[in-house]
C-alpha cells in the first residue's frame, strides 16, 4: 500500500502481489520489445520488425510471431493504443499507419521526422 495525504491509496504496480509468479519462455528471438495493450513488437539481430500475433485476454502470449514489411529499423515502440512508431539506422523516425488496437500490423510506414536521438511513446495519448 502507498499513502497519499496519510491515507492508503491501493496497490501499485509493483507491489508483490502484482508481478507474477515467474517467467513463461515464448517462442522467437530478439533484442528490443515494445508491448502495448494488446500487440509486443519486436526488433530482432538484423533490424527486421516482427510483431506477435494472436494476443487476447485469454491468451496474453498470443499465438505466432509475423514479419513486418518495410525498412529495417533499429527500435520500436508502441503506444497503449497501438500507434506505432520506430527509429531506422540513420535516426530517421517513422510511424506505422493505420496502426491500433484493432489492426495490429497497420498497412505500411510513413516517415514522421527527420532525425531524432530517441523516441518514447508517451503513456497518455494525445
Amino acid at each position: 500500500m502507498h499513502e497519499k495525504n496519510g491515507k492508503a491509496q491501493g496497490k501499485l504496480a509493483w507491489d508483490e502481489a502484482e508481478i507474477g509468479e515467474g517467467w513463461l519462455r515464448v517462442s522467437g528471438a530478439c533484442r528490443q520489445l515494445s508491448v502495448g495493450s494488446n500487440s509486443v513488437w519486436g526488433v530482432k539481430s538484423d533490424n527486421s520488425i516482427i510483431v506477435r500475433m494472436g494476443i487476447t485476454p485469454e491468451s496474453p502470449t498470443g499465438s505466432s510471431w509475423a514479419a513486418v514489411d518495410g525498412d529495417k529499423m533499429r527500435q520500436v515502440s508502441v503506444s497503449r493504443l497501438g500507434h506505432v512508431w520506430a527509429t531506422d539506422a540513420n535516426d530517421k523516425i517513422w510511424m506505422r499507419k493505420g496502426a491500433c488496437n484493432a489492426t495490429a500490423l497497420g498497412e505500411g510506414t510513413a516517415i514522421v521526422f527527420s532525425t531524432l536521438w530517441y523516441a518514447l511513446v508517451p503513456l497518455v495519448d494525445a
